[in-house]
């Protein structure tokens, strides 16, 4: 009991701190002007993960909002031993960041088959990623066609990789509520059993529950949920809890102290992504030479948490080398 009041305080003070401006605005990202503008601090991701390559070319900077483009090649090619037919955007900041709130405003396309993510890494590559520990956070993916997002947070490193929490928001659901209405809060998703996680990949641990946060908004009538309109997706960060945010509502929150030591938390960078992989491939409704998809970000904002940081995982530390097959392999 004494627990859960103190991570309820902890949030009203916190959410008190973001809407008073008390939190430092540390990095704000409205994507004015051009690409050129935003080379400074994102990095354009060039890297052939899964069924798709992400290429700078698939990245575009326009009327203040980012572009991550989709395409279906019509002459499909040979990249790293893998056959691709897709070539997809995605960003990562050149920063790495700590404990505070993380927010970003996105579109994503419906077309079937695009995997999107707005998610963090103590690595800034996926692909060869840094040495010591790392864990991922997965704000919010959502794949074209299906009828939920889902919020997720992976242990890479220490051995062994585990899905640690999974949540999985279904469409078409309320989503303002009061923290009083736990029944009718906990219908908005389910969280994964082991054998559920167990079925979709082959990662060893237990997921905890992640269970909705608190607010005092009463319950109201919401239109259907639609991640192809803008909404605002965001995470606050801090040293024994994340809460998880969809349009400034708190609607998920993980104990990270029940699954990692205070010193095992890193600082992360940002990445705002599109993907195929080999299953969602089958789901595409993309023609080939169709006009491409696209997922927009209007704008990316970090707000620093006052006090003591996460420690450092920065680009020096990247492996020349790691090719077995426990390495990550990207969003």
């Amino acid at each position: 009991m004494h627990l859960f009041g103190g991570l309820l305080l902890l949030l009203l003070l916190l959410l008190i701190a973001l809407s008073t401006g008390e939190l430092p605005l540390a990095f704000d990202e409205q994507f004015e002007g051009s690409l050129a503008d935003i080379h400074g601090r994102w990095t354009l991701l060039d890297e052939c993960p899964r069924a798709a390559c992400r290429t700078p070319d698939q990245v575009w900077v326009q009327d203040g909002q980012l572009h991550l483009r989709m395409t279906h090649r019509e002459q499909p090619y040979e990249k790293d031993g893998k056959h691709i037919e897709f070539d997809v955007g995605g960003v990562v900041t050149k920063e790495s960041m700590g404990f505070g709130y993380y927010e970003a405003r996105v579109k994503f396309t419906s077309s079937g088959g695009f995997w999107q993510a707005f998610w963090l890494n103590a690595s800034p590559n996926s692909v060869s990623p840094v040495p010591g520990p790392r864990q991922e956070h997965d704000i919010v993916e959502y794949i074209g066609g299906h009828e939920y997002i889902e919020i997720t947070i992976w242990r890479w490193s220490p051995r062994p990789y585990e899905i640690v929490g999974k949540s999985r928001l279904e469409l078409q659901q309320p989503r303002d509520y009061d923290s009083c209405l736990s029944y009718e809060v906990m219908r908005l998703s389910r969280s994964f059993t082991q054998e559920e996680v167990e079925k979709k990949a082959q990662w060893e641990g237990d997921p905890e529950q992640m269970v909705p946060g608190m607010n005092s908004t009463m319950m109201r009538e919401a239109e259907e949920f639609n991640p192809a309109d803008w909404h605002t997706y965001g995470m606050l960060y801090t040293p024994q809890v994340a809460f998880f945010y969809l349009d400034g509502f708190p609607v998920r929150k993980f104990d990270l102290s029940s699954k990692f030591s205070a010193n095992e938390l890193r600082r992360q960078y940002t990445f705002l992504t599109s993907q195929v992989t080999d299953t969602t491939a089958e789901e595409v409704t993309l023609p080939p030479g169709g006009e491409p998809e696209v997922m927009y970000v209007d704008h990316f904002k970090y707000y620093k948490l006052p006090g003591v940081q996460p420690g450092y995982a920065p680009y020096e530390m990247i492996m020349e080398a790691e090719t077995d097959k426990d390495t990550e392999l990207g969003r």
